[in-house]
């Protein structure tokens, strides 16, 4: 598993939160990051800027992200979540829209906003509506999923205090905007429901999934104060509080954010959790052990150590998933290394590659990827379509516009990783670093495919046509039982 680098960079301010998704309609993956006032972070009015995807080239080269094509000020006090969906049901179809959490002034314990940026008719966000929602105290992160089964995706924020008491250290709360649809163009308000959450949680972050397998939502919640997460079980897609279980499960300390996913590749789908924990320098496991919908049980977690970078030290802080080298298993990165993102001292981004085998899993953390500017957050998604998932770095202070020239000197902004589709070996197509019956029983499975069509595998792809043949399988004969190098 490889990544060539390219840079692009922005506007100036300390991101807080990033989502990818398309906001254009064109079937290519956007960025939008959140951006404080630069001057008065707590107490003025933030900002929302969109990088949108350029594509590839006639040769078939990715372009890279545009400069900030749109930025959204005045979305509210120290904007600090992003989420992309489609949540209006008169925004076209290709399109999503975006919400933001507006914490407010850290330790105040007021209560928040959501801003919720809705997609224009007549262009990406042109003559776009604009609304703003009450929330719980200080919320942080925020998500989309359709949670009453409706067909209209809702919105979801973790609060990491109760609104109610300035200066209150207790607990928070979890916020569920029901969707209303719109009338005559007009999104109506949602319909809140608030799910309280035991004193010492300090939810921070949260990720909607079919946890069970049952075909509803439900969501897991990273508490940062209990260095534990909540399952939120959606027993039946009612709008109440009572509709959602809760079972907790233990995980390293300090959990910044996570991620649902089927590491395990089991055929019922069930999702598992990984979680990056920023004062226990580890990353937590959580394997989903559910048999029936509305089970929501789990294995106690497991801690994977991460390692110091060179002299920086290890502090793990964002985390994001995908199929990183096409082997069909989903991957972790994260972005590890000095406490503090003002150190000289360095930050990488660090690939986890998921290396099930026989039903059992293991992660193995590969070369760490140093971008050109201190980076702060990760995010993935299928930059080059039809080809892998790659790796989008938001970093420290944005700049600069446009695409970087693969110079790394002073630049800043954005960073995009994008995967390397070459196999370690020929014949290696599940990338565990030997050639043997795995490799075989894959190509099989690909032979006589080609891009785009069901069951291609890209990695079974040796020689200098795209498809998988004759030439292809001779190759992998002949380096059958090599260890790669």
């Amino acid at each position: 598993m490889g990544f060539n680098a390219l840079s692009n960079a922005g506007a100036s301010g300390n991101p807080t939160a990033a989502a990818v998704g398309d906001l254009n309609g064109d079937g290519l993956p956007d960025l939008a990051v959140t951006l404080p006032d630069p001057v008065n972070p707590a107490t003025a009015p933030g900002s929302v800027v969109i990088f949108y995807n350029l594509g590839n080239d006639g040769a078939g080269n990715w372009i890279g992200f545009s400069g900030p094509s749109q930025i959204f000020a005045g979305v509210g006090v120290n904007p600090s979540g992003i989420a992309i969906g489609k949540l209006n049901p008169a925004t076209p179809a290709s399109r999503n829209d975006i919400v933001v959490t507006n914490r407010g002034t850290p330790g105040s314990g007021q209560s928040g906003t959501a801003t919720v940026l809705l997609n224009g008719p007549a262009g990406p966000f042109a003559a776009a509506q604009t609304v703003v929602q009450a929330v719980g105290g200080e919320p942080l992160g925020v998500c989309v999923g359709d949670f009453d089964g409706d067909g209209r995706r809702d919105i979801a924020l973790a609060n990491s205090r109760p609104g109610n008491s300035a200066g209150y250290t207790g607990s928070g709360s979890v916020t569920i905007l029901f969707n209303q649809g719109s009338a005559a163009g007009i999104w109506n308000l949602p319909v809140p429901i608030i799910i309280p959450v035991p004193s010492q949680d300090v939810p921070t972050s949260i990720q909607p999934g079919d946890i069970d397998a049952s075909g509803r939502v439900s969501l897991a919640v990273g508490n940062r104060g209990s260095d534990r997460v909540t399952v939120l079980g959606n027993l039946g897609n009612a709008r109440t509080p009572s509709n959602f279980s809760q079972t907790f499960v233990g995980v390293g300390a300090g959990p910044s954010e996570l991620v649902l996913a089927n590491f395990t590749n089991n055929p019922s789908g069930r999702l598992s959790i990984a979680t990056v924990n920023t004062a226990g320098n580890s990353v937590s496991i959580v394997l989903n052990t559910g048999t029936a919908a509305g089970q929501f049980s789990f294995n106690p977690s497991v801690d994977l150590p991460i390692d110091a970078v060179s002299a920086g030290g290890s502090a793990p802080s964002s985390m994001t998933s995908g199929d990183f080298n096409g082997d069909g298993k989903i991957d972790l990165a994260i972005v590890t290394g000095a406490s503090s993102p003002s150190t000289t001292l360095p930050r990488v981004v660090r690939v986890l590659r998921n290396d099930l085998l026989n039903g059992q899993l293991a992660f193995t953390a590969l070369g760490d990827q140093a971008p050109p500017a201190t980076p702060l957050l990760v995010r993935s998604g299928n930059l080059r379509a039809p080809n892998l998932t790659d790796l989008v770095t938001v970093n420290q202070t944005a700049s600069v516009t446009g695409r970087g020239d693969g110079t790394r000197a002073g630049e800043k902004g954005l960073s995009t990783l994008l995967s390397n589709p070459v196999a370690g070996c020929p014949g290696d197509v599940d990338r565990n670093g030997s050639v043997g019956a795995n490799d075989l029983t894959l190509l099989l499975g690909a032979f006589g495919r080609c891009p785009g069509q069901a069951g291609y595998n890209p990695n079974a792809s040796f020689d200098s046509q795209p498809c998988v043949g004759a030439n292809d399988l001779t190759i992998l004969l002949g380096s059958y039982g090599v260890v790669c190098p």
